[in-house]
C-alpha cells in the first residue's frame, strides 16, 4: 500500500505536546514555502503549479503543496527508515509529519 504523509509548519515548538487533531499551521508559510521545503527533501522535482514528481529516499513520490502543508504520496510503500528520516529533517526544519491516512503525528 502506498505510503502518504502531510507535512505542517507549525508555529509551536516540535518538542511540545501536538494534538494533530488540533494542529494550526504557521500562516505566515504558505504554498511557495512548501514547495522550497520540498526541494530540500527531494530531488530531480518537476513541477508543474503546485503540484509535481520528485524522488524522496529512493522512492518516487508526488507532491502537492498548499498555503496550509505538504502532501507527500509515495508510488509504492517506503520502509520506516526513510519515514523516520524524513521525520527528524522536518522536526530540525520547524516542521512535524502527520500520517495521511490517521493523522499521526509521526
Amino acid at each position: 500500500m502506498p505510503t502518504s504523509l502531510v507535512i505542517v509548519k507549525t508555529p509551536y515548538s516540535p518538542e511540545g505536546a501536538i494534538d494533530p487533531l488540533d494542529l494550526d499551521n504557521d500562516p505566515s508559510f504558505k504554498s511557495g514555502d512548501y514547495r522550497a521545503l520540498a526541494e530540500r527533501i527531494a530531488s530531480a522535482i518537476v513541477w508543474s503549479d503546485d503540484e509535481g514528481q520528485g524522488e524522496i529516499g529512493g522512492h518516487a513520490a508526488s507532491l502537492i503543496a498548499t498555503d496550509a502543508c505538504l502532501f507527500i504520496n509515495f508510488d509504492d510503500d517506503v520502509a520506516t527508515d526513510v519515514v523516520r528520516n524524513l521525520t527528524v529533517q522536518m522536526l530540525e526544519l520547524g516542521a512535524v509529519v502527520l500520517d495521511a491516512d490517521s493523522a499521526e503525528t509521526l
